[in-house]
């Protein structure tokens, strides 16, 4: 008796094994046909080029639906700043500088068929900033990070349908500004 106990538990750990590959296999599917980048393009501004410490870089981040469908997505993630060319910092260096940290459900934003909706994000160049911003020309890309979405625990299926389900990152233009 205990054998086929024993050989039963054996089992049922299999057949659950198998389906979690499964799900992981159909989520795996599910973001490459969701994938953020297959419907939204990420075009950066700014409000000026050139700027000195203490002023305020105004960045004008424009979302444009690719498609000729509706699209509803969450514009609030996390956003970073980040410098380029990447490269490997010294530990006292900081490539990228945080936008935005929270994921907001409850900001849901239709974009029209092939139409667009605009955010904006200050950021203060400070000199503390220095590791951050130097002298002279500093280039910039922002990277909108949509995972966080698809796999926050806050997601309740009253407040999420499936169109909302992006997964991905998206990465904007890069843009180039003057600091004195």
């Amino acid at each position: 008796m205990r054998n086929k106990n024993i050989i039963l538990i054996i089992i049922l750990i299999i057949l659950n094994a198998n389906k979690c590959d499964e799900n992981k296999s159909k989520n795996k599917v599910n973001c490459e046909e969701n994938n953020i980048n297959n419907y939204i393009t990420l075009q950066l501004s700014c409000n000026k080029d050139t700027f000195s410490f203490g002023d305020t870089l105004v960045f004008s981040l424009c979302f444009i639906n690719k498609v000729d469908s509706l699209l509803k997505f969450y514009p609030k993630v996390r956003m970073l700043l980040e410098k380029t060319p990447i490269v490997f910092l010294p530990i006292d260096k900081i490539g990228s500088k945080l936008l935005n940290d929270t994921v907001d459900l409850k900001k849901i934003v239709d974009i029209i068929p092939k139409g667009s909706f605009t955010a904006q994000y200050k950021v203060v160049i400070l000199n503390e900033d220095l590791v951050f911003f130097e002298k002279g020309i500093n280039e910039f890309f922002i990277y909108f990070i949509y995972d966080s979405i698809y796999r926050s625990k806050e997601i309740h299926s009253n407040l999420i349908m499936r169109s909302f389900m992006f997964c991905g990152h998206l990465k904007s233009n890069e843009i180039k500004i003057i600091i004195k």
